[in-house]
């Protein structure tokens, strides 16, 4: 899953090199927290409520595209209609995407 490859290893690169195994194990316990939260309220989870009279719907949408021509080639939603991000993300976490 490259979103996620990408957003995570972002996101360890900038822990601080000379933090304790468990400052470094609590900060990136805090990443995947917030991974799974972000996929919670893209899967319709998290009530979005904007005002007492209105919500509001994110979308994640993934679009193939030639890298040549920057052409699109398919274009998949991955939320909220999808096969379900807040699965997926203990799937990837498990390696089961490799």
């Amino acid at each position: 899953m490259t979103l996620m490859d990408e957003v995570k290893g972002y996101a360890k690169e900038r822990i601080n090199a000379n933090c304790t195994l468990e400052e470094k194990q609590t900060a990136e316990k805090a990443i995947s927290d917030t991974l799974y939260g972000f996929m919670m309220l893209l899967d319709g989870v998290i009530d979005s409520r904007i005002d007492k009279d209105h919500g509001v719907e994110f979308a994640l949408v993934a679009r193939v595209f030639d890298q040549n021509t920057r052409e699109y080639l398919e274009e998949i939603e991955l939320a909220p209609d999808g096969d379900g991000l807040c699965m997926g993300i203990h799937m990837w976490e498990d390696g089961d995407f490799e």
